[in-house]
């Protein structure tokens, strides 16, 4: 068995799915190209048509690129012989808007996990992957606020890696897809039943999938985009009333290493990801529940692959970094249709994780900067100023955590990796007064 990195998750390559027959993908190659991998789609640079603007910041070493909002784009790693990392960087504005603090430590270290809120106000922490042992997580935690420890739960029947898992509004959570411990991409799905903590089989998607998305409509049901390797533009729904998938629209382009987020309409914005070409995409689409059709929007002015995207009180969404360290911001504005750039990051990183916090603002961790060092500062995005702060550090510098919004406003993050060595720490993140 050989290992390769997609991004946000170490996949286990196995002779069934060797990372040599996916395009982008080498035998033992890293995403991050720490093994010499070039990245899916190669280059990040200005898309057709895009916007500039935004504020200034610095250039950054590595390979040069298009310019927007002063700043030179990176278009590849750095190299490290020449490279200074920016994961400790203290620039821009603080003004103590927050603070991170240790809590209980995960029974197993993972990255590439999930966690998932539940109406009682635990966490459920799923699946994933162990880079020490080199092996895919079987087991299941759950992480209790009120005594700030980790303990197990029920075990789901299959282990699984870049799968999904979704809050239904019947407190059960839905997770789908990914990929085994054996050779295979996965099309099953089950059901986490919080009240018994047990997990259950359900119904198989239209066709297997990891990397997707999964986003919660308004009706209930759960729409399943993209992912998969190869990618793949077909999408599924699941209506947790007859427990079953079925095929809906298809997306004009495949993607993967995309988002998608739902909208104050009911409709959900996808954006970027690569296809089977090693295109990244700049393009972004609507999905409507109404009609079951996806429909182009407008593009965003860098592609993006590995990012992350947040919903805004006021109705529009934060689209934020991504490969190769990008610090570029743009807002979607669903009553344009239009995505405009904003303020830059502090540091600029992949692999990063965005949270909407109760304050209207966002909440940026972890990650990888320009020089494939994971990210210890955090930052908060503010929508009334269209800039980013810094916010404190965390307490170890982590690359593709979890951050979970718990009911008393507080930010659970978890696990992720650092050095390639998954971590079994968590900790907290609490906005100032």
């Amino acid at each position: 068995m050989t290992s390769c990195r997609r991004g946000l998750l170490l996949v286990s390559c196995f002779a069934g799915l060797a990372c040599s027959g996916q395009p982008g993908l080498g035998a033992g190659s890293d995403i991050f190209g720490q093994g010499g991998f070039v990245p899916p789609g190669g280059n990040v640079g200005m898309a057709s048509g895009g916007t500039a603007g935004g504020s200034p910041g610095q250039s950054l070493p590595g390979s040069g690129g298009s310019g927007i909002g002063g700043q030179s784009i990176p278009t590849s790693w750095a190299d490290p012989s020449a490279c200074q990392s920016t994961s400790g960087a203290q620039g821009g504005v603080n003004g103590n808007q927050g603070f991170f603090k240790a809590t209980g430590n995960l029974v197993s270290a993972r990255e590439s996990h999930t966690a998932t809120e539940l109406p009682n106000g635990k966490v459920l922490v799923l699946g994933g992957y162990d880079a020490v042992s080199g092996k895919p997580l079987a087991g299941a935690e759950l992480y209790d606020p009120v005594s700030g420890g980790f303990v197990r739960t029920g075990e789901p029947a299959i282990v699984r890696i870049g799968h999904t898992a979704t809050l239904l509004r019947n407190a059960k959570v839905l997770v789908a897809g990914g990929m085994d411990n054996g050779e295979s991409q996965l099309a099953s799905a089950e059901l986490y039943d919080p009240t018994s903590g047990t997990f259950s089989p359900t119904g198989n998607m239209t066709v297997a999938r990891m990397h997707h998305t999964a986003t919660l409509l308004p009706n209930g049901m759960v729409l399943i985009a993209g992912g998969g390797l190869p990618a793949v533009a077909s999408a599924d729904l699941f209506d947790p009333l007859s427990g079953t998938f079925t095929a809906t629209g298809s997306m004009s382009v495949e993607r993967v290493a995309h988002t998608a987020t739902l909208l104050e309409s009911g409709k959900v914005l996808v954006t970027g990801g690569y296809n089977n070409s090693g295109t990244d995409h700049a393009s972004a689409e609507l999905y409507d529940p109404m009609t079951g059709m996806f429909s182009a929007t407008g593009s965003m002015a860098l592609a993006r692959i590995w990012f992350a995207a947040a919903p805004l009180d006021n109705g529009k969404v934060l689209v934020v970094g991504g490969y190769p360290g990008l610090a570029q911001a743009e807002l979607y504005d669903p009553l344009t249709g239009i995505f405009a750039t904003t303020g830059n990051l502090v540091v600029g990183r992949a692999d990063l994780v965005a949270t909407s916090l109760p304050s209207g603002k966002v909440l940026i961790v972890g990650g990888l900067d320009h020089c494939r060092a994971a990210v210890s500062k955090a930052e908060l995005f503010d929508p009334s100023t269209g800039t980013f702060t810094n916010t404190g550090s965390m307490t170890t510098p982590r690359d593709s955590p979890t951050a979970t919004l718990l009911e008393s406003g507080r930010v659970l993050v978890v696990g992720g990796d650092r050095n390639n060595v998954s971590l079994a720490s968590a900790e907290l993140y609490q906005s100032s007064p």
